[in-house]
């Protein structure tokens, strides 16, 4: 089974400072990185727009521009668009002139990509020099963790939930040096923890042929383990785990 990005909706979920949100350490990673940028800013690969909205939320001063390749993510966001530009558009033509933009996020979308250096080339040339380029990665070949060491013993990876790379912290540095840009910046996330409860999901969803963590009836379970992970990630930020915070610089 293939994933099909018209028809999923990823990221639809509000996304805050709180300790019951699963996705809070990644927030507050990307405000600190944003905490000097000014003018525009860039999310490629937005789902339904909850971490663009979010980052609206906490820096009204910001022009949000978001894009994702999948019509259905994006009309979700529309509907509810909060101050943020959303658009359709693919990772690798975005349709930006060189230089415009200040920074430029994207979160758990380079495993997605089938050319991540072109991608990161590409949002080269619509940064700034000097520009900002905030990441998350998902670490599934990190040494040490639950999904390294599956994948040792035969794991498949993330087909389902359209993976085509599995990361690990050396690949990401090659990576970034071949695309020009500098690395300024490494926070882990993704520990033990949040990495069992991910593949618990993911077995379930393997079974029953549907996310089981987007059903109402388990939104509850969602918050009662967010603080668990989050203060996981906030004491480990410095070992490295099944996921990274990128700091990166353009050097173009």
């Amino acid at each position: 089974m293939t994933f099909d990005y018209q028809s999923q909706v990823w990221g639809s979920d509000q996304v805050r400072l709180a300790p019951t949100c699963l996705e809070a350490f990644k927030l507050r990673r990307c405000l600190a990185d944003l905490g000097k940028v000014q003018d525009r800013v860039l999310e490629v690969g937005c789902g339904a727009g909850g971490m663009s909205k979010a980052i609206r939320f906490y820096r009204p001063d910001l022009k949000i521009i978001a894009l994702d390749v999948s019509q259905a993510a994006i009309t979700h966001a529309q509907k509810d668009s909060q101050g943020v530009k959303f658009l359709v558009a693919t990772a690798n033509e975005l349709p930006f002139k060189k230089d415009s933009f200040s920074a430029v996020v994207l979160f758990d979308v380079l495993e997605h990509l089938p050319d991540p250096p072109l991608v990161l080339t590409e949002v080269s040339r619509i940064l700034k020099p000097g520009g900002l380029l905030h990441l998350f990665v998902p670490l599934e070949a990190q040494p040490g963790t639950f999904y390294w060491l599956l994948k040792n013993l035969g794991w498949p990876g993330k087909t389902l939930a359209g993976h085509l790379h599995r990361f690990d912290c050396r690949q990401l540095q090659s990576l970034a040096a071949k695309t020009n840009y500098q690395v300024v910046n490494w926070q882990y996330a993704h520990h033990w923890l949040y990495q069992l409860i991910d593949l618990v999901h993911y077995w379930a969803w393997t079974k029953i042929d549907q996310r089981p963590i987007k059903k109402k009836s388990l939104s509850w379970l969602k918050q009662l383990l967010a603080p668990f992970t989050n203060l996981e990630t906030t004491i480990l930020s410095r070992v490295p785990g099944g996921g990274v915070s990128l700091t990166l610089i353009n050097r173009s």
